[in-house]
């Protein structure tokens, strides 16, 4: 077992390399200047070639390749120029928003697919069976990206239950006075932790 477990990672491994490759020198060989995007229309040229030299733009791919390979193990993923600070610090501001969201939402998942399958074994060649059936294959093979903008103009622009561009917002959860310090983030972690001692809970009962 543990011969096939070591194969099956050196396989994931190397298709992992070959696609990031790939990735890479595809992106590379676009036409056009990265540098472009980033440089005020005012520089000079020398100004530009110092970007560039400042980027490793002007190292040959491969060695580039190798050089971000090496930096994205090791934690050096590079700055962000919209955000201006480490790109790191980006992913692990909001890796905790990201990973509530879908550990709720593969938790709606398992419950409303248990509940659903239940359902389905009692009532056996009926047409509840079937409308569930046909209603599972739907949602399965729905376009994720539009369903998630409807569910964003449903719940977020038409209900209002959520705010638009951020993750939550205080004042529509509970009625802050005036002067409150309660920020997004403070809920979030409250809301976080109250869901873990739930969680806690669940599994010693």
């Amino acid at each position: 077992m543990w011969k096939y477990l070591l194969n099956r990672t050196l396989q994931i491994l190397v298709t992992l390399v070959f696609f990031l490759a790939l990735s890479y020198f595809i992106l590379d060989a676009q036409p056009g200047d990265i540098t472009l995007q980033y440089v005020n229309p005012r520089f000079t040229e020398e100004q530009r070639q110092a970007l560039v030299h400042r980027l490793g733009l002007d190292k040959p791919v491969t060695e580039r390749f190798v050089s971000w390979l090496i930096n994205a193990t090791s934690g050096e993923l590079g700055d962000s120029f919209e955000l201006n600070k480490p790109v790191i610090d980006v992913i692990t501001e909001r890796a905790p928003r990201t990973i509530f969201l879908f550990a709720t939402a593969l938790i709606i998942e398992f419950i409303v697919g248990y509940f659903l399958g239940r359902v389905l074994a009692w009532n056996r060649g009926t047409a509840l069976e079937y409308g569930i059936t046909v209603f599972g294959s739907i949602m399965y093979t729905i376009f994720t990206p539009w369903f998630a903008l409807m569910m964003l103009w449903m719940f977020s622009f038409t209900l209002k239950w959520f705010p638009l561009g951020k993750f939550l917002n205080p004042t529509l959860w509970i009625k802050l006075p005036k002067g409150s310090q309660i920020t997004a983030n403070l809920l979030f972690n409250q809301l976080l932790l109250t869901a873990s001692l739930v969680v806690v809970a669940v599994a010693i009962i």
